[in-house]
């Protein structure tokens, strides 16, 4: 059978999801070859989390006998395999000798997600895929007629999104009483703000919800104009605007008098006062909220007709649809609303994002901060172990798993068949939130340390005329300099050294001849660094969730110390290439870091650049034959001291295999 990923069978016991995702087995010629020659029709009708009872025979029409297998049970909607289809779980198998057949059956439950749709039940021998067989195309079968399962209590298929009616609201902010704090990913931190009218305001963010330091500015806000609820009790405007947040944090709001909070209402409007919407309150804890990204977020008093017109102007944002009826829900005390409500918006948002997250990374971190805004307002609001939505929490851990596993592979195959180095910007921060969400990618999580390999190419050949006497002494030299250089400390620097390595050295005398050399001599390696700055251009599609990329050509500024060299002649030692870099590229010098080692250091800038993904060529930098004074001193002249040179500097991308 033809595989794909089964990443939803995270929703199931452990032994089934490592059944479902193992890899296919290479195609075994004249092998067992393991179909399902029938499958039990289900029932006409059925409702969610009710028993289904699964039967089959699983047959090995193939030549020779087959190991130990599963056979694996789905709901499919057009009777193929597919990444969307519902996974119910798998049976075990015995092994089968050639001709052999085995009947049997499962029981299971109907997945919540499958509400309010019609299904043929899809039954694939070797689920797992670890049986040679000698074909892989005609695992699967599919049962003749289809279920329908009810939605019953949860909302039909295709609740998600509502019909819209936005608002855009106006808020006035105290920006004489905002704080402003950088706050790091691996520490956390808090802020706390006193608003004009005496509402204290705490923000507090947990280690890890950030995937990098940010300078966090939290502002209290005075008055909302075109709110649909009662009087302002207090809010924030938190900024950056937008900004997702991998943990949940926490804003708590306590006002200068006593406020009945069952007659409040928690609110949420994004960047510019957009999508006005109502927002769930942690229940149980006062004023407090669990944000999963920063906007303008507070509450108001809120009588029930207020809360009915505020239902009426619907959010376009699904997320903040979600959020809005989920407060409403909450707010009248509705639990088995909210969670029935929770997997509707899961299984008409978040599961088709995630399907397509599977196969396409570009829609990678939509999916994970969907999915992981979506479990989170579960957590937060204590609902995880509601029997609708557990089963969905549950599978949360291996679906983060998945998305980024595939996100990894997709784009360290494009950095190296592609050269996009882009792609490393990318890979790192797939691993930062992998780390963050406490994802095992294994041996991807190398992947971006991989594709963030370059070498600078150093080639140069000079002639040193000096006249000594009556003598005229000139020295011909061809170096080339390869430098391996890899990902430094902080995203976006690379370092690295070499030895410079000869490939002409020959020294002539005016009335001596040619003399052979005594040989060269590498008191220092060269040193590279530098830093790559691409201004990468990301549009995420407000419908679809996916991320579009623009990558302009990068900008380049190359520090390079060419190091320490000698080269030796009858006793006598040149200095050829150090002279080259230290008169020839005076105007580009900097002070050596230390003196007494006398090694320079020479900041390259005006370098021609490539596109990434255009070839292994990152940017190039020639100088053209030119002839100048070995010696700043008043009175050189070409007679007197003079350097004939040629040098081309070319970075590369050779990203490790």
């Amino acid at each position: 059978m033809a595989r794909i990923p089964i990443e939803k069978c995270a929703l199931f016991a452990a032994t089934v999801c490592a059944a479902l995702l193992a890899a296919p087995a290479a195609v075994a010629a004249g092998g067992p070859d393991l179909v399902v020659g029938a499958v039990q029709n289900p029932p006409a009708k059925l409702s969610v989390l009710a028993r289904l009872s699964l039967r089959d025979t699983t047959k090995n029409k193939g030549k020779r006998a087959a190991a130990a297998s599963q056979t694996a049970y789905f709901l499919s909607t057009d009777r193929k395999q597919s990444v969307d289809d519902i996974p119910l779980g798998a049976r075990k198998v015995r092994g089968l000798r050639a001709g052999k057949s085995k009947a049997g059956s499962l029981r299971v439950k109907v997945p919540a997600v499958a509400a309010g749709g019609r299904y043929y039940l899809l039954a694939c021998a070797d689920g797992q895929g670890k049986v040679q067989e000698s074909s892989e195309k005609d695992n699967c079968r599919a049962s003749s007629k289809k279920l329908k399962v009810n939605a019953g209590a949860i909302p039909k298929r295709g609740y998600f999104p509502r019909r819209s009616h936005s608002r855009t609201v106006t808020p006035a902010l105290d920006s004489a009483h905002a704080v402003s704090s950088l706050v790091t990913s691996a520490g956390g931190g808090t802020l706390t703000a006193t608003g004009a009218n005496g509402t204290h305001y705490t923000l507090a963010i947990p280690a890890g919800a950030l995937a990098s330091d940010q300078t966090i500015t939290m502002t209290p806000v005075s008055s909302v104009a075109g709110s649909p609820l009662g009087n302002l009790v207090g809010a924030v405007q938190l900024t950056p605007g937008g900004l997702q947040l991998l943990k949940s944090a926490t804003l708590t709001i306590v006002p200068p008098t006593t406020v009945n909070v069952k007659n409040v209402a928690g609110f949420n409007a994004y960047e510019g006062g957009q999508d006005f919407g109502l927002y769930p309150l942690d229940r149980g804890r006062g004023i407090v909220m669990s944000l999963h990204h920063f906007s303008t977020d507070g509450v108001a008093d809120a009588t029930a007709a207020q809360v009915r017109v505020s239902l009426l102007l619907m959010p376009s944002r699904p997320q903040a649809q979600w959020q809005q009826i989920s407060a409403n829900t909450l707010r009248s005390r509705n639990v088995a609303a909210f969670a029935l409500v929770a997997v509707a918006y899961y299984r008409d948002v978040v599961q088709p994002l995630v399907d397509k997250a599977l196969t396409d990374d570009s829609y990678a971190e939509s999916a994970v901060g969907e999915l992981d805004g979506w479990s989170r307002a579960i957590q937060d609001l204590g609902f995880e172990g509601n029997q609708y939505v557990k089963p969905l929490v549950e599978g949360v851990p291996k679906l983060y798993t998945d998305i980024l596993l595939n996100a990894a592979n997709q784009r360290y195959k494009r950095c190296l068949q592609k050269n996009d180095l882009s792609e490393i910007v990318r890979l790192l921060a797939a691993e930062r939130e992998a780390a963050v969400l406490g994802v095992n990618l294994g041996a991807a999580a190398d992947f971006g340390s991989k594709c963030a390999h370059f070498e600078l190419d150093v080639t140069t050949t000079a002639e040193e005329k000096q006249l000594t006497g009556d003598n005229e002494l000139m020295a011909d030299i061809g170096v080339e300099d390869d430098l391996p250089i890899a990902a430094g400390g902080a995203l976006g620097l690379y370092t690295g050294e070499a030895s410079p390595k000869y490939t002409n050295w020959q020294v002539s005398l005016k009335y001596g001849g040619s003399r052979p050399t005594s040989g060269t001599f590498v008191d220092e390696p060269s040193k590279v660094n530098f830093v790559l700055n691409y201004n990468i251009v990301e549009q995420k599609d407000p419908q679809t969730g996916q991320i579009r990329r623009w990558v302009p050509e990068p900008s380049l500024a190359l520090d390079f110390n060419p190091g320490k060299t000698r080269e030796l002649y009858s006793g006598l030692t040149f200095t050829v290439w150090n002279n080259v870099w230290r008169f020839g590229h005076a105007a580009e010098r900097v002070a050596a870091p230390d003196p007494a080692l006398d090694l320079d250091s020479y900041v390259l800038d005006n370098w021609q650049t490539f596109p990434p993904g255009s070839g292994p060529l990152v940017a190039m930098k020639s100088y053209p034959t030119r002839t100048y004074c070995r010696s700043a001193a008043p009175g050189c002249t070409q007679s007197a001291d003079m350097i004939t040179e040629t040098t081309t500097l070319k970075l590369y991308h050779r990203p490790q295999p």
